[in-house]
């Protein structure tokens, strides 16, 4: 480091003066069959990832073609916000804009950050078509942003790709440590690994002969809620948790005259329906003792009357795991929407260790769920600097220090 900062003064320039889409098109037959197919379901939302990808060998449709420091950006329904920088020769579908960044006026990697911003995203968001809305380049590409120099570009897209990097790589961990966690699960839920100490023949309970089940809320408009005298538990709630401790929830009216069904603190709480059987009936514990706390209609709870015999947590963690999984699929009814009736759930039989081994298995997975926890908010907190940088960073409200691989000597910014 030399001491400078960066200095001078940014152009305000339209994007459309230095970026542009790539129009090549091909069919799959005229590429090798392995090449990288990117479909829009590949990109992951709003994180710049590839969560899977296909090959051409493997499609039949017209793509566009695409070459590494590309940008690809999902113009079908913008507000998904997928984005991908390219780092290999690929093609992928045409809902796909694959943006080509000319070098002698801007860095592809700074562009990246751009096609990120709320400025880029909204233009994407006044789009054509009501039922698949589509951005629109012509008018995208109008937008203004302000360059600085290709060497400050260049600063800035490096320092946060490190951050990127940093967050790259707490998802891998956080992915590793729940892969981690199922298999945990599909173990020591089953009884195929004991903890140390505990031996002895699990035994199967008819969940209707320790529990029973009621409904959520009923007979409930929408201008129930949003305010109101008492709180519910909504669907996502029950869906995104193994353990609810909050203390406040949404608010919903509820006259001293209805019938309705409180929420207790040990009830097990599932969600009745779901899009996918796969994510039908996961179990969430009530942590909090609150009165006046009710149920959304979607989901039902589960009251467990002998606590010698089931402990609530270990239900719950039963439930999302790969044995609960399997039993809930296999009561799951419905094509296109699937329900769980709640007499066939208190039919189920489920395998159940004695009580204290119950509680040391809900231990050693809480005890993986925290850590799990603990690294989510450090990448809640990494993600949450990184738009801070950016926001500062492409704005030009903060200037970096001058590194001697960016020197801005032989700079020359052209209009």
């Amino acid at each position: 480091m030399n001491g400078r900062r960066f200095s001078g003064v940014w152009e305000v320039i339209e994007l459309g003066t230095f970026v542009r889409i790539r129009e090549r098109k091909l069919s799959p037959v005229e590429v090798c069959g392995d090449t990288l197919c990117v479909e829009l379901e590949h990109i992951g939302q709003g994180n710049g990832r590839l969560a899977s990808h296909g090959t051409a060998a493997r499609t039949t449709s017209i793509k566009h073609y695409f070459e590494p420091c590309d940008i690809l950006f999902g113009r079908l329904r913008p507000y998904l916000r997928k984005w991908w920088y390219a780092d290999r020769i690929g093609i992928c579908s045409t809902e796909i804009w694959p943006l080509v960044v000319d070098w002698r006026k801007a860095e592809s990697g700074f562009v990246y950050l751009l096609v990120q911003t709320d400025q880029f995203l909204d233009a994407a968001g006044i789009s054509y078509g009501t039922h698949m809305p589509r951005a629109d380049w012509n008018f995208v590409s109008c937008i203004e942003f302000c360059l600085p120099p290709l060497s400050e570009q260049r600063a800035i897209a490096a320092v946060l790709s490190d951050v990127d990097d940093l967050v790259g790589a707490l998802e891998a961990l956080i992915d590793k440590k729940r892969d981690i966690m199922q298999a945990a699960m599909q173990q020591l839920l089953t009884g195929r690994t004991r903890l140390s100490g505990f031996r002895g023949e699990w035994k199967k309970v008819v969940v209707g002969k320790i529990a029973h089940t009621y409904g959520g809320l009923t007979g409930k408009r929408k201008s129930d809620f949003g305010d109101g005298n008492a709180s519910y538990i909504s669907f996502l709630d029950v869906l995104e948790n193994v353990v609810l401790t909050r203390e406040r929830f949404d608010r919903v009216h509820v006259s001293p005259s209805e019938s309705q069904n409180c929420v207790r603190m040990g009830d097990v709480l599932f969600n009745a329906t779901s899009e996918t059987p796969e994510d039908l009936a996961m179990g969430t514990v009530v942590a909090v003792d609150t009165s006046e706390l009710y149920l959304n209609s979607f989901c039902f709870g589960l009251r467990i009357l002998d606590r010698e015999r089931c402990d609530p947590l270990f239900l719950a963690y039963f439930s999302r795991g790969e044995p609960g999984r399997n039993a809930m699929y296999a009561l799951s009814q419905g094509a296109t929407r699937y329900n769980l009736s709640k007499r066939y759930f208190l039919e189920l039989e489920l395998p159940l260790p004695p009580l204290p081994e119950q509680r040391a298995i809900v231990g050693v997975l809480s005890d993986m769920d925290t850590e799990i926890a603990t690294l989510e908010r450090r990448l809640e907190k990494t993600r949450a600097i990184k738009q801070g940088m950016m926001q500062q960073l492409l704005t030009g409200s903060i200037r970096l220090p001058i590194s001697d691989d960016h020197m801005e000597d032989d700079d020359v910014h052209h209009a």
